[in-house]
């Protein structure tokens, strides 16, 4: 009888430690901070992973978080129907997953989503990346919002045309094209240089944004003056010609237009050298999502209101750098201290 007692309470006892240890896992995964990062783009993009990278370099050590990823990719869907539907999807896993912290990447994604919960007391806004002034969203107002805009070198742009002047590459001021798809990331790239009020013996031309590959084409021959200089923003949103409205694989616009400009070419981001090109002078992407995260980890463990992290602005920039830079690009003199720091970040392609 004292057996089957016995027996009976360790069965209780086992059954009561299960419940507990059941209802403990509950109610720390429900008080586990939750972070959810929502790309504009794909998760195959490079500007993506760059900034994944510098995410998870913060993140990997907090293993209390929950952490999710969202990829909207907007940009492959060229028709407004299935752009609505993919932020409708978007909007459902935020209500599903109820995050502590949005981290948003790109100006589309603060468009598409950001302004849906500003001042929400449930979800504080970590904007990264972005271009446009923090009133386009009513961020500058906003309690539950802070975060990093994104910076273009535009001074290390100005120190390279200032040094092929010296060195005589350039007889007179340089003629700047700053050119790239629709995409709302290339436009305001362009606006960003036509305020730049700083540029030393360069001109600035008008900017070309066109939608298709053949337009593309049409300008780049274009272009042919002896001071022309181009610069690459994005241009992965190209499609081949208005009636054949399917994307242009990037390795293609880069290969064509490598063989058939007359003039240098600048890429303003790392994947026109991962696509084929020569040299970019490119902000760090790496930086972007570190800074991000760092501000999520700063809220979460110093106990902090969102409202004293004041927003920040983008700093570092990286040397991406080809060893066969081709023809057009090697009418650009290079400083040797381009390859030394693109060697040392790892960002120098043979």
């Amino acid at each position: 009888m004292t057996f089957i007692k016995s027996q009976k309470f360790k069965k209780i006892f086992l059954a009561t430690f299960i419940i507990a240890i059941g209802i403990l896992f509950l109610w720390t995964s429900s008080t586990r901070p939750s972070v959810l990062i929502i790309h504009a783009q794909n998760a195959k993009s490079p500007w993506v992973q760059e900034i994944n990278k510098g995410i998870r370099s913060v993140f990997k050590s907090r293993t209390f978080y929950h952490v999710y990823y969202n990829y909207m990719a907007i940009e492959e869907h060229p028709n407004g129907t299935s752009e609505v539907n993919t932020t409708k999807k978007t909007l459902s896993v935020i209500e599903s997953l109820k995050p502590d912290y949005l981290i948003l990447v790109d100006d589309l994604t603060q468009e598409k989503i950001g302004k849906n919960y500003v001042d929400n007391k449930n979800i504080n806004i970590i904007y990264c990346g972005i271009k446009r002034p923090l009133k386009v969203y009513n961020y500058h107002i906003a309690k539950n919002v802070t975060g990093i805009s994104l910076s273009l070198p535009l001074e290390i742009l100005n120190e390279l045309f200032e040094f092929n002047i010296n060195e005589d590459v350039f007889k007179g001021d340089i003629r700047l094209t700053v050119m790239g798809d629709l995409s709302t990331a290339s436009q305001e790239d362009s606006g960003t240089f036509k305020n730049y009020g700083k540029w030393e013996q360069v001109r600035l031309k008008k900017p070309i944004n066109v939608q298709t590959f053949q337009d593309w084409k049409k300008n780049i021959k274009g272009i042919k003056g002896p001071n022309d200089v181009i610069l690459l923003s994005n241009y992965h949103s190209l499609t081949y010609s208005k009636n054949r409205t399917k994307f242009v694989p990037p390795q293609e616009i880069i290969q064509w237009t490598l063989n058939n400009a007359h003039v240098p070419i600048i890429g303003l981001y790392g994947f026109f050298v991962l696509d084929g090109g020569s040299l970019s002078i490119a902000p760090s992407a790496f930086e972007l999502g570190e800074k991000a995260a760092k501000i999520v980890e700063n809220l979460i463990e110093n106990d902090i209101y969102i409202t004293e992290i004041p927003p920040k602005d983008s700093k570092r920039f990286l040397i991406y750098l080809r060893k066969d830079r081709g023809k057009n690009a090697k009418k650009l003199k290079i400083p040797a201290l381009y390859e030394t720091f693109a060697r040392s970040t790892r960002h120098y392609y043979n």
